[in-house]
């Protein structure tokens, strides 16, 4: 998928399921030819950007998002919600109960959810899915290419 595609298919599931405030505008892509993949980045707010890296066919490699802001206090919902859209983007034919379902499996859902030390993955359709919070200020979720 390359990056334009992404960007469509993240702002259709925005539109779709109705989720506010987290369409893409424009991914700024930074050339890091050395490296043999470029970078892109889109920030939503203070506390939640998108990052990833593009092959050199164009092609997205892996996507991140990182949340800023103290894990132990509620969030209102974005960062989930943001991460439920970045599985429906990645996964055209899942719904948003599929996307509830992968993050269930992740063990984000669980009742006793460790929230300064929690690192959990799963793997569906070739993609890990991971969530991890480094520290009281930091959490991330990923998707790549499982190994």
């Amino acid at each position: 998928m390359t990056t334009d595609e992404f960007k469509n298919k993240f702002n259709g599931a925005v539109g779709k399921y109705r989720l506010n405030g987290l369409s893409i505008t424009r991914l700024n892509i930074q050339d890091s030819s050395e490296q043999g993949t470029d970078t892109f980045e889109y920030v939503f707010n203070d506390e939640l950007r998108l990052v990833g890296s593009v092959n050199t066919d164009e092609s997205i490699q892996e996507v991140r998002l990182s949340a800023t802001g103290d894990t132990r206090k509620p969030t209102g919902g974005i960062f989930l919600t943001a991460i439920a859209t970045l599985i429906l983007t990645t996964n055209s034919d899942y719904t948003y109960n599929d996307a509830q379902d992968l993050i269930q499996d992740i063990g984000l859902l669980d009742r006793d959810v460790n929230q300064s030390d929690f690192d959990g993955a799963t793997i569906r359709n070739g993609l890990e899915y991971r969530f991890s919070v480094q520290d009281y200020e930091h959490s991330t979720f990923e998707i790549t290419v499982a190994k």
